[in-house]
């Protein structure tokens, strides 16, 4: 049998992203243009990176680590999903699953005493909805993806 355009064949597009590389696998017809894919999955994958990450001091969820308690800052809605949806498995998984253990996390990943740290971290609900606006309440909590 020949193959046609409408031949189905698969395709494997990666890029760079946080230190390691991010890849896609999925099947498509063989005149398939893989490029406005790449980049469209680069552009997602470096929007999360920019929002989201853990090492970046610019990133959005080090903007609010860093912001002083209390005081509403604007946060990305795509990062509110996700803080959200950690809170609510903290509180579905009676907190196996805290996303309030950055400092804990960070403190045992440098091999530091955990006593200071661990006395803080069960604060998960410290977020609160403003217009559009999001705040860290009640003490300096830091929200991690470890």
């Amino acid at each position: 049998m020949s193959k046609t355009s409408s031949d189905r064949g698969r395709r494997a597009l990666s890029g760079p992203t946080m230190g390691t590389r991010w890849s896609a696998l999925f099947h498509t017809i063989s005149a398939f243009d893989p490029a406005p894919v790449r980049s469209a999955l680069q552009a997602a994958v470096d929007e999360v990176d920019e929002q989201m990450s853990g090492w970046k001091p610019d990133s959005d969820l080090m903007r609010l680590n860093a912001g002083p308690v209390g005081r509403w800052m604007a946060v990305p809605e795509q990062l509110m999903k996700v803080l959200g949806l950690s809170l609510e498995i903290g509180r579905a998984s009676a907190g196996a699953f805290d996303i309030g253990m950055g400092d804990a996390v960070g403190a045992w990943a440098s091999r530091c005493t955990l006593i200071e740290s661990a006395r803080m971290f069960y604060y998960t609900s410290s977020l609160r909805d403003g217009t559009g606006r999001r705040r860290n309440e009640e003490h300096r909590q830091r929200f991690c993806f470890y």
